[in-house]
């Protein structure tokens, strides 16, 4: 088993120009110190110029990428990876990396990140082969022309192959060929049969049960096997294993034994024949064999994402499926969730919030109107391959401001918050919040309070436009809401609905006469009187009272004991509705303007 150390991989892409990451060295308890406070006060803001100006400021060595991030792959950064490595030998692992370093710089002085790729360079040669001639982007991009926009990975990666097999035609090194016999899915039982009856070395039995491990985890993984010739050298069998998910390692470690063979995203395994023969064997490294460390430090990782990075992923490109399905109102809930789950700040989530309304509102008419307003044909069709392509067209749409995430999220016509509707039973209540919620222009209702999720609460107080309606039982506790006043309360409303004497004196009449003994007992008035008053006193920001008549056919109102009143101003319903939009449209927003600090030194003149 042979996996190579940081310092190893850096030589290797030194080597032969391959891309590699930043790879910075913390020492000192107070450059840690200060990496820690880097991520923990840029987490919702890091971008790749800023961060890796920082980090350098910070650390003790950087060894830097001849591929830079912001040339390369723009200034959204994934985020920052950071492990525990224990040098066995400090100084000579020093003197390592400071041979890396310089090499790095040196690389980057000979090879500029300007300098043009090989394509411009060669341009005009005529014995160039197509390897270094083909921009591969202008590839993409006519096969994306074609209009078949759901095979055009398919059809790119043939014509690489082409590409790659014309320019090694008189010379051809090395050339791959996929196993499509042997289906990756099976490879685990494959092998299990295949060592069954043999005897195998230690190393072998370890990665069978790595395998093995992964296979009862039901984790997804990737099997390519492929075969691989080579110019004078005999053909040989490869199995490239790929882990998908990071939870994956997590639920491997837990299993893992003291020899057990550590797990890496991706690693390969070399066969020593051909997997459709009956007797096959796995070759072992020998030499340079790397155990599992025992002081535990191999698992030390820590995976760090920056926030700019998550929206675009998690966010616009995982919520193309909930568009599609439910909507862009949904869509902005579930990238509130996600805001929420990710421990965000208030801050962030309002930054946010209008980002996400206005990309749920791109995306849906992308994917639902053949000639909408956004359409671009240098676009191709919206889908997770090349969302990028339409983020990048979209922001610049957001940032100029052609499109915003809700043309009336300033209106008098909005309503931000959480809207309680109680009725004497569910059925009662449910039927007026959906009645309220569709006067309210068919915002969310939840039924019952266990419906309603963390995130309900931060998205109902955080939207701007809409806000969430939860219909409840009188019967229902309170507690859980009062306890939330202190956050919420400036954005919390409640509506009794048929709570009052008269109402619940006639309710607990009708209910002894119709229902069974046990069942009417629950119909009491001093009981139910008491937790309308409950409701009624929870500290809502306004709490407003209607008769359950008023959602009838007939649309009777109650005011005063007279049924027959009428109201100058309209419907009963009508009043608490316009009340409620004015009231939420009062709620104090955020105040975003920067502060300022004012540093008085000890010796200062100043009296």
């Amino acid at each position: 088993e042979r996996f190579y150390s940081t310092c190893q991989l850096i030589q290797l892409a030194q080597r032969f120009r391959l891309p590699h990451n930043d790879t910075w060295v913390f020492d000192s308890e107070q450059s840690v110190d200060g990496l820690f406070h880097l991520y923990d006060t840029t987490r919702e803001i890091g971008l790749a110029e800023d961060t890796v100006a920082a980090l350098n400021d910070i650390a003790d060595m950087h060894v830097s990428s001849m591929y830079p991030h912001t040339v390369f792959q723009g200034n959204i950064l994934e985020g920052i990876v950071i492990r525990y490595v224990p040098f066995h030998d400090k100084k000579e692992e020093e003197e390592t990396l400071k041979t890396l370093a310089t090499a790095s710089q040196r690389i980057l002085t000979v090879v500029p990140p300007e300098t043009p790729p090989a394509f411009v360079l060669t341009k005009g040669l005529a014995k160039a082969p197509p390897v270094l001639t083909t921009d591969i982007r202008d590839l993409s991009k006519v096969l994306m022309a074609s209009g078949n926009h759901g095979d055009v990975m398919t059809f790119l990666e043939s014509a690489v192959s082409g590409i790659l097999s014309s320019s090694d035609k008189n010379n051809c090194r090395r050339s791959v060929e996929r196993n499509v016999d042997l289906k990756p899915a099976t490879f685990p039982s494959f092998l299990q049969q295949t060592f069954a009856n043999q005897e195998i070395d230690e190393e072998t039995k370890r990665l069978l049960k790595l395998i093995e491990t992964l296979d009862g985890l039901k984790a997804k993984v990737v099997y390519h096997i492929v075969k691989e010739s080579m110019n004078g050298q005999p053909d040989r069998w490869l199995c490239i294993v790929q882990v998908i998910h990071d939870t994956t390692h997590q639920k491997f470690r837990r299993r893992m034994g003291i020899n057990d063979m550590n797990l890496f995203r991706g690693f390969c395994i070399e066969l020593n024949s051909d997997p459709k023969e009956a007797r096959m064997t796995i070759e072992t490294a020998g030499g340079d064999v790397s155990p599992p460390s025992d002081d535990g430090s191999s698992g030390l990782m820590l995976k760090m994402k920056f926030l700019p990075y998550m929206v675009r992923t998690f966010g616009c490109r995982n919520g193309l499926q909930v568009v599609v399905e439910s909507g862009p109102m949904a869509f902005t809930e579930y990238s509130m969730k996600l805001m929420t789950r990710w421990g965000m700040s208030a801050e962030a989530k309002t930054k946010w919030q209008p980002f996400f309304r206005a990309w749920g509102k791109y995306a849906h008419k992308c994917l639902t109107e053949k000639d909408s307003e956004y359409s671009n044909t240098q676009l191709p069709k919206l889908c997770d391959a090349y969302y990028l392509e339409h983020l990048k067209y979209f922001t610049k749409l957001y940032e100029s401001g052609e499109i915003v995430g809700d043309s009336g999220e300033d209106s008098d016509s909005s309503f931000r918050g959480l809207l309680f509707v109680v009725g004497l039973e569910k059925e009662g209540a449910n039927v007026a919040a959906e009645t309220i919620s569709k006067r309210l222009g068919g915002i969310t209702v939840r039924k019952g309070l266990n419906a309603l999720a963390q995130e309900d609460w931060e998205v109902a107080c955080l939207t701007r436009r809409r806000g969430i309606i939860c219909s409840v039982s009188v019967d229902t506790g309170t507690t859980s809401i009062r306890q939330r006043l202190k956050d919420y309360g400036e954005a919390m409303y409640g509506v009794l609905v048929g709570c009052d004497e008269i109402a619940i004196a006639s309710h607990c009449e009708r209910m002894k006469t119709t229902s069974e003994e046990e069942t009417s007992k629950k119909f009491n008035p001093k009981k139910l009187k008491g937790q309308a008053t409950s409701w009624r006193r929870t500290g809502f920001t306004k709490v407003y009272e209607i008769s359950d008549f008023d959602f009838d056919n007939n649309s009777k109102v109650v005011e005063d004991g007279n049924e027959d009143a009428t109201i100058k101003d309209g419907n009963a319903l009508d009043k608490i509705v316009n009340d409620l939009i004015n009231a939420s449209a009062s709620v104090p927003k955020r105040d975003e303007r920067p502060g300022l600090l004012v540093f008085f030194p000890r010796d200062s003149w100043v009296r």
